[in-house]
């Protein structure tokens, strides 16, 4: 079963020993092989601290109740670069991805200037071409459909269901996964939202992993917790904290994030945010490190958007993370609400 692991292509330098060849693996394994959320440009600027809380499309998947407290309609279209890298001695590789999300969330019943009958509908498509300088290329595709509704002015609930499917190029290997997403977000006031929630994702085809003429289950399990508050002076600062269990059937790992953001307008158009996480992940001894197999490192981001009113905003974050060979995401997002009652 490990030799069929180390074989798959996805990560070729894998059987190597080494801290940091450690810490590339884990990334891209993790990344890439399981059903992730999509971040905007807002969100990544804060680290994530906001995904769980805030009210857009595009953060369906992190928590399927944020749509149901949104009284409009919402679109959101996003661009990311992402570069996982490893230098060592005798050894470098590189991992270069582009990521293009667009969401859509539907009010079901709307009024103007109030929440909808029957809760809000999601509808999502991320797309991920991710390529090794070692000389592999992956395909990744995943849609998600998920559906929130407001118990009442201060409570939602949400369900997202997310298909998730890696492919590697040039070859008939791919692995299809689904991601059950669930959710809760609470306004405890006027500008303070609570959310929490969970996930559980599993594979429907492990043929990625048959090379060696065994197939592979891969299954994973989170939970999280966010708050997010808006100060009357603008302010906005949010926090959040995740924990996700990856399941490789011989193997086992986990991973923790704790995320910090902030946001403040500079007037009516451009908005300035920061970010730090602290990410800790252990265990998956397999990818080298013996029983010391832990990845640990601190992340920084920040950005900027600009307000058009009606017309949407614009959005730029940067996450740099202390990792590999120095790595980081770079992602533009365009989103607008939208009344369809108008």
């Amino acid at each position: 079963m490990m030799k069929s692991f180390r074989s798959f292509l996805f990560i070729g330098c894998v059987g190597l020993v080494a801290d940091a060849l450690k810490d590339f693996s884990y990334q891209a394994v993790t990344q890439y092989y399981f059903p992730q959320p999509t971040l905007d440009a807002r969100s990544t600027a804060m680290a994530g601290a906001n995904q769980f809380t805030s009210l857009a499309s595009n953060l369906v998947i992190s928590n399927p109740a944020n749509t149901g407290l949104m009284k409009d309609a919402h679109g959101s279209v996003s661009y990311s670069n992402d570069r996982i890298s490893y230098d060592g001695d005798s050894y470098s590789d590189e991992l270069k991805a582009d990521r293009v999300g667009i969401y859509l969330s539907l009010p079901i019943g709307p009024y103007t200037d109030a929440l909808p009958d029957y809760g809000n509908i999601t509808f999502g498509w991320r797309g991920d071409w991710a390529e090794f300088d070692s000389g592999q290329d992956n395909t990744h595709h995943s849609v998600t459909v998920g559906y929130a509704k407001a118990i009442n002015d201060s409570f939602s609930l949400g369900y997202a269901l997310t298909w998730h499917r890696a492919e590697i190029d040039d070859s008939d290997l791919r692995n299809d996964s689904l991601r059950h997403s669930f959710g809760a977000l609470y306004r405890v006031a006027e500008k303070t939202h609570v959310g929490f929630g969970g996930h559980y994702s599993h594979t429907t085809d492990e043929e990625i992993f048959s090379g060696g003429g065994s197939e592979l289950d891969l299954t994973s399990w989170g939970v999280n917790l966010g708050v997010e508050h808006t100060y009357d002076f603008g302010l906005t600062t949010a926090a959040g904290v995740d924990y996700t269990n990856y399941d490789l059937d011989y193997d086992d790992g986990s991973a923790y994030n704790l995320r910090l953001g902030v946001e403040y307008p500079l007037g009516d158009t451009v908005a300035v945010r920061a970010g730090y996480r602290y990410f800790a992940g252990n265990d998956l001894n397999s990818l080298g490190g013996g029983s010391d197999a832990n990845v640990k490192y601190n992340a920084f981001s920040g950005g900027v958007g600009v307000n058009f009113g009606s017309w949407g905003s614009l959005n730029y974050g940067l996450e740099y993370r202390r990792v590999g060979d120095d790595d980081f995401v770079h992602t533009v997002s365009y989103d607008i609400p939208f009344s369809i009652c108008d």
